[in-house]
């Protein structure tokens, strides 16, 4: 998809209330789960090939740094849609803008630094935040 369709698709969110969640360390991150992809058909488009029907749309605010965290039961599949910046992964960094895709494994060490606003697609294994039991998949070291 080129930067003009993938922009449409993040506009699709631009209205949206995201969650702040805050984590154990109280470190936040917005989130806005997708309960249903048939409700965003759009984001069907982006073919997301690992989840287990577990979707969010996740804001990164321009200049801000998310640091190495990981998932211990979670594989992500993530799809930016808007936005400049590094995503580390473990020892490397690497620029993403619209249109990459990484694909994230559980225990895999992993953070972000957004150069601009920042929205991403992440299709997962299992859901980061269960709104249900509470539990947050994500550690910091």
């Amino acid at each position: 998809m080129n930067s003009e369709e993938l922009e449409k698709i993040a506009e699709t969110f631009d209205g949206v209330e995201f969650k702040q969640v805050v984590t154990q360390d109280n470190r936040g991150f917005l989130v806005f789960p997708i309960k249903d992809l048939r409700d965003y058909p759009q984001l069907g488009a982006l073919k997301p090939f690992r989840h287990n029907n577990n979707f969010d749309v996740v804001k990164l605010t321009s200049g801000g740094r998310y640091p190495l965290h990981v998932h211990d039961d979670t594989d992500s599949e993530i799809h930016i849609l808007r936005g400049q910046g590094r995503i580390l992964i473990e020892r490397c960094e690497v620029n993403y803008s619209p249109g990459a895709v990484c694909y994230i494994p559980r225990h895999q060490w992993h953070g972000f630094n957004a150069n601009s606003d920042t929205m991403f697609f992440s299709a997962l294994s299992s859901p980061i935040f269960n709104p249900e039991t509470g539990k947050i998949d994500l550690r910091h070291n």
